[in-house]
């Protein structure tokens, strides 16, 4: 994991719960329209990079997505108070005999994949499953392919996601709290990530599986964002639009916030992602 390390910027800040007061990392905080940014320390610290930003957008897992102005706060040292996230999920009683294994998955390749170039600091691209079944994830698998470029993927670092849809039918809330990196090492293969030990609470409702991309800060970048890429890129699969239990890819490269992509890149495709869960029988 890298974190920024710049000591002449603007402000210097710390992310903590605004209940437990408890430090929060991992957090990303983008500015210039999302092409900038930096990722929070083990102990919620983070700086921000460029003297002329008015404000900064903070995201970070299991807590809303937060907007703070640094107008007021010249070269200092501020400490910013995330709200959680609050959601009802059922609690599942776990009981042997009463679950059954269910697999939901996009596998079926196509001869292509999804790039991975942007100026953004951090976007997400990811597959919506239909589902109406409680239980527990324990596993995801992502297929990966090589890009052709080469000592590409140290540019970026991998993060899972897994979100809950509201009545809106709109991606809201992390299901996944805790930090997930994926790290693929050989192209043209499924990289599964066991997720038994994170209690990963499926609702009965659709779900959201998708790969953040954070880009690492240069330290020494000027000037207009230049477009990066990570070295790898993410099988694609064909989804028949009469097949039951699948859905719409959805990413946030247009803006902050998530959209479906009926068009991008081509038509009725998805990222190959495979999910395993354990669901209560009916």
């Amino acid at each position: 994991m890298f974190f920024p390390c710049i000591h002449n910027a603007q402000v210097f800040g710390k992310l903590v719960d605004s209940e437990s007061l408890e430090p929060i990392s991992y957090a990303v905080i983008s500015w210039n329209g999302g092409s900038k940014g930096a990722v929070s320390g083990p102990e919620g610290e983070f700086e921000v990079v460029d003297r002329e930003v008015d404000s900064v957008l903070i995201s970070a897992m299991a807590y809303r997505d937060t907007s703070v102005s640094l107008k007021s706060f010249g070269n200092s040292e501020i400490i910013i108070y995330l709200n959680r996230q609050t959601y009802d999920l059922p609690i599942i009683e776990v009981k042997s005999g009463y679950f059954t294994r269910m697999e939901f998955e996009v596998s079926n390749r196509k001869k292509t994949s999804l790039g991975t170039a942007s100026i953004k600091f951090n976007f997400f691209i990811g597959t919506e499953f239909a589902n109406d079944q409680l239980g527990y994830i324990e596993s995801v698998s992502i297929f990966f392919d090589r890009a052709r470029s080469k000592n590409l993927e140290h540019e970026v670092i991998f993060r899972l996601r897994i979100l809950g849809f509201n009545d809106d039918n709109y991606p809201e809330y992390d299901l996944l709290t805790e930090f997930v990196e994926i790290m693929p090492e050989r192209r043209n293969r499924w990289l599964t990530i066991d997720l038994k030990d994170n209690n990963v609470r499926l609702p009965d409702r659709n779900f959201l599986v998708a790969v953040e991309y954070i880009k690492k800060p240069d330290l020494k970048a000027k000037g207009e964002p230049k477009v990066f890429s990570s070295g790898w890129s993410i099988g694609l699969s064909e989804i028949p639009t009469d097949q039951k239990g699948l859905r719409q890819m959805w990413d946030n490269l247009d803006g902050d916030s998530w959209g479906k992509s009926p068009n991008f890149p081509i038509e009725n495709v998805a990222p190959m992602i495979k999910v395993s869960a354990m669901v209560l029988k009916p």
